[in-house]
Formats: C-alpha cells, sequence, structure tokens
C-alpha cells in the first residue's frame, strides 16, 4: 500500500473480477504489485452462470491472498446480467442493450428482487471467508429499487459513474472516472480521445478513479495506455482503495 498522504488520491478499480476474466488481468496485476499499488476488486460471485465461487477454490485463495495485501473486496453483482423485460422505452433500449450489453444486473429490479440479489451476492462471499462493505452495480446502473433496497443492508458505500456513495444515507463525494469502451475501433478511438481530454482537465482534481475492465486488457494498445496512466498519475497521487477513500468522509 502507497503510505505517502497527498490531497490528490489515484484509485485503481479492476471490474468483472471472476475465476473466467482472472488471468486477463496477469501482467496488470504484476505491474500493480511492482509498484505497492492497493486496488479495489469488483468481484462476480457466479459471472454469467459459470460457476459459484465455492467451485473455483483456487480463485478465492487469490482473492484471499490479494485481501491480506492491501486490495479490497466489492461486490459486483452474482451474474452480472440483465434478464429483466426490457418493456417499450427506447431509452432502455439504449442503456440496457447498447450501453451495456444486457449486463446492467441491477439496471432494472425491484426492491425486493434487489434486496434479494445483494443479499443472495453477500452471502456467496461469505460461504467463502470473503466479505465486502462496497457495492458497483455492473454498468453502475441502478434501478429506483436498488437505490431503495440498499439502505437495508449492511452496505457503506455504492458507487456510481463519477461518484461514490456514503450508505444509509446516499451522501455524494464526486470523482472524475476514466473508462474505455472497447467493442469496436471506432469507440477505442473515442475512448483514447475523451480519457486523455479527461485527465488533462482534471489533473488537478482531489481523486480519480481507473475503471479498469477485462476486455480492455485484450487490446494491447489500451493496456499499455492504462499502464502509462498508472505510471503518470501515482507520481504526485495517494494510492487508496475506495474503502480506504470512503473511511477518510467526516
Amino acid at each position: 500500500m502507497d503510505t505517502r498522504t497527498s490531497s490528490k488520491v489515484l484509485m485503481v478499480v479492476l471490474h468483472d473480477v471472476a475465476p473466467q476474466t482472472w488471468a486477463r488481468y496477469a501482467t496488470l496485476l504484476e505491474a500493480l504489485d511492482r509498484y505497492a499499488i492497493a486496488s479495489s476488486l469488483l468481484v462476480v460471485t457466479d459471472y454469467h452462470g459459470g460457476g459459484h465461487l465455492r467451485e473455483h477454490p483456487e480463485f478465492v485463495a487469490t482473492l484471499h491472498a490479494r485481501r491480506a495485501r492491501g486490495d479490497e473486496i466489492v461486490f459486483h453483482g452474482v451474474q452480472h446480467l440483465d434478464r429483466e423485460p426490457l418493456g417499450r422505452s427506447p431509452l432502455q433500449w439504449v442503456v440496457r442493450r447498447l450501453y451495456t450489453a444486457r449486463e446492467g444486473e441491477f439496471a432494472a429490479l425491484s426492491a425486493p428482487r434487489a434486496l434479494a440479489r445483494v443479499a443472495r451476492g453477500l452471502q456467496d462471499l461469505a460461504e467463502v471467508g470473503l466479505k465486502t462493505e462496497g457495492f458497483v452495480a455492473p454498468a453502475w446502473l441502478m434501478s429506483r429499487g436498488t437505490r431503495q433496497a440498499l439502505p437495508m443492508l449492511p452496505m457503506r458505500y455504492a458507487a456510481g459513474r463519477r461518484c461514490l456513495y456514503r450508505l444509509p444515507d446516499w451522501q455524494v463525494q464526486r470523482q472524475v472516472s476514466l473508462v474505455w469502451s472497447v467493442r469496436s475501433r471506432s469507440r477505442r478511438v473515442l475512448s483514447r480521445l475523451r480519457n486523455e481530454w479527461t485527465l488533462w482537465r482534471s489533473r488537478s482534481s482531489p481523486a480519480i478513479r481507473l475503471d479498469i475492465h477485462p476486455a480492455d486488457l485484450a487490446h494491447p494498445a489500451v493496456a499499455r495506455w492504462w499502464m502509462q496512466a498508472i505510471d503518470r498519475l501515482m507520481r504526485d497521487r495517494e494510492i487508496l482503495t475506495k474503502g480506504a477513500w470512503m473511511a477518510r468522509w467526516p
């Protein structure tokens, strides 16, 4: 863990952490370990229905080892899939099909269904000896029902696209979030331009969050960009997990 104290903070967040995606992170994790950078690991407990965590003991042991070295475990959904009916809203179609490709698991859940889903995920983690106080919905999409349910659960915070919310009162702290969309060449080009502009514009921002997805690392140019961004930002920023940053709130 970085021990520098700074008025500016960097958070490294690894999304969609699961046995099926973990190998993608190998090179990045080696670099993070060299720099002693602790990250927030967004764990999916049954990614795309590919098997509960308890069916992957080696991966669970790896998560315990990562937590022991300072990484944070964050709940990021049970299956990372949106199986709810789309309805007739064009906006719903754009957000849940085009923006997320039907992976916004909490985008359309009622309060009872969201409550049960998060409770199931927390139980999944507890069964393998892991616990968390943080929640990040896939694609940061939270239905009204999800927002109603979260304060009923033992969660300290939830993340939005460009903020963190303290629970149960939903107090908000703004952050700068860098993220790539890599599903096509045009998306990658636009992502690079947007992220470079955001980095320049936000160079004095108190908190910058790097939201890295396993799909990013299948593209060498994107993987290099992430490493360059980490190298650039860590020079004058204290590195914290989301939970550590939350703990500093007054």
